[in-house]
């Protein structure tokens, strides 16, 4: 894909693809898709309608099979869909034929296709068409794999408003914007030098303060506060990693095991079962939770045990919050101190356990001992209103402001950020010019609007428009699944 746009352009005027759209897998349905100008002919040589005739008519399911042409041999009973351009998702003449999942028949379908003069789809090629084609801007393609991707209902909503335009709209009015204050610029330049007057100077002269106003408010500021939310929305995109560390034995595969609502981990009265991290996944309010039971941080462990304690480690490292459990039927021991030393600088909660049976500390004591103002709570992972307070009090310290963001904003991604950053900083280079030089007469509008264009091509690249786009492009559609 890394060929000039309108070069792309002309090789897919004369270029047809295919791909098999479904997972590999045991399933119902499986779907092998065609687009390109051959797609409906390709269809008319392989598909023998049970009661329709030919030509086969635009949006239209038809029923029947899919026949070898070089052997006549039936392959597969089949719904056959077609949609000619340019009202499809590439804008060109697709075709879908949705068969048995089965991989044979599938690759059977593809294989009398492609013999039939296509040829096989590169990764997001489908999608990639339909943003050459102008049917879908870039930042909306990217939404596409997202929507593929997406694992939980709150990354789900991200990826479907920046479907429906969210980011394409706030990103366009930004263009517009600065693509307005360029056109302010050039009609002071033509007519500053019909100034006369000293009142018609002045006015000229707090031009530069009206510019440098609307680059900041309708510009900087809101850019940066997209830029800002960008933490809180790939936590909503990718899900939030908690890490429950503690000693040996004291309730952390229970807690893994109560907030999965399943047995996932072996518990015992042994200390040092766990050996290893484990992982599992549930979702909270929408949001995908992966959490880790690690092993038990001790002095005196074995060396497989001391192999779990290193992943541990690394776990803490890692996550975004950590559940500190501590056994408040035991005393507080050096490890509870050497932990807390490795978690200190990290997003914790302390969760003081087995609060069912005799107490040998409070809170208080956690306070005294170890200076922290993380939230605690005093529980027993035995009960479920327990297990609910704690959820409660992850989603109103950690999710709530993650969930706020990306509810009053839309959402950007790694490479809508980086874009957003370096148009950012010619705002503000602009701005700056404007301040230090507020005689209209010697303002350099050459430079500034030299950091207006510069702003403007950055943003453009989130979009797709009216820039130089191989390497965009190749990175956006390099990620996508083959078929979509």
């Amino acid at each position: 894909m890394g060929l000039k746009n309108a070069m792309i352009r002309d090789i897919l005027a004369n270029d047809t693809i295919c791909a098999i759209a479904t997972p590999v897998g045991i399933g119902g349905i499986g779907i092998v898709r065609i687009s390109g100008k051959d797609a409906v002919n390709i269809a008319e040589k392989i598909f023998r309608p049970a009661s329709a005739s030919f030509p086969l008519e635009s949006h239209r399911l038809y029923y029947g099979w899919i026949y070898d042409p070089e052997t006549g041999s039936p392959v597969d009973e089949v719904l056959l869909s077609v949609m000619k351009a340019p009202k499809s998702y590439t804008r060109e003449d697709v075709v879908e034929i949705n068969c048995h999942s089965g991989y044979a028949v599938l690759e059977e379908i593809l294989r009398i296709i492609l013999a039939q003069g296509a040829r096989l789809a590169d990764p997001g090629e489908f999608t990639y068409r339909a943003f050459l084609h102008g049917r879908i801007d870039l930042s909306r393609a990217e939404a596409v794999q997202e929507i593929v991707y997406s694992r939980s209902q709150a990354s789900l909503e991200l990826a479907r408003r920046q479907l429906q335009g969210a980011t394409y709209s706030a990103v366009m009015d930004w263009i517009d914007t600065i693509t307005d204050i360029l056109a302010h610029i050039e009609a002071h330049l033509d007519f500053s030098d019909d100034v006369e007057d000293e009142e018609e100077s002045s006015n000229l002269e707090s031009f530069s303060a009206f510019l440098k106003k609307r680059i900041e408010d309708e510009l900087i500021e809101p850019i940066k506060r997209a830029i800002k939310t960008f933490d809180s929305v790939q936590l909503l995109r990718e899900g939030v990693s908690l890490a429950l560390v503690g000693k040996p034995n004291v309730g952390k595969s229970s807690l893994l095991n109560a907030l999965l609502e399943k047995d996932r981990a072996i518990v015992t009265e042994y200390a040092g079962t766990t050996r290893d991290v484990i992982e599992d996944t549930f979702t909270l309010d929408g949001v995908l939770v992966r959490i880790m039971d690690t092993a038990g941080i001790r002095e005196k462990a074995d060396y497989i045990e001391s192999l779990g304690i290193e992943r541990t480690l690394r776990a803490i490292r890692s996550a975004h919050i950590i559940l500190w459990l501590l056994d408040v039927s035991e005393p507080l021991t050096p490890e509870d101190d050497y932990i807390f030393g490795l978690i200190r600088d990290s997003r914790y909660v302390v969760l003081i356990n087995k609060a069912d049976l005799a107490h040998r500390w409070d809170v208080s004591t956690v306070r005294n001992r170890y200076g922290t103002e993380a939230p605690v709570i005093t529980m027993s992972v035995k009960r479920r209103e327990d297990i609910e307070a704690l959820k409660n009090l992850i989603r109103q310290h950690f999710l709530k402001q993650a969930l706020d963001d990306a509810t009053e904003n839309f959402a950007i991604n790694k490479r809508h950020r980086e874009h957003l950053i370096r148009a950012l900083e010619n705002l503000d280079k602009a701005a700056s010019l404007l301040e230090f030089h507020t005689d209209i007469f010697t303002l350099p509008y050459e430079l500034i609007a030299y950091e207006l264009e510069s702003a403007r091509k950055e943003l453009n690249a989130i979009v797709g428009k009216e820039v130089s786009l191989d390497d965009v492009l190749d990175r956006v559609f390099s990620q996508f699944c083959i078929g979509k």
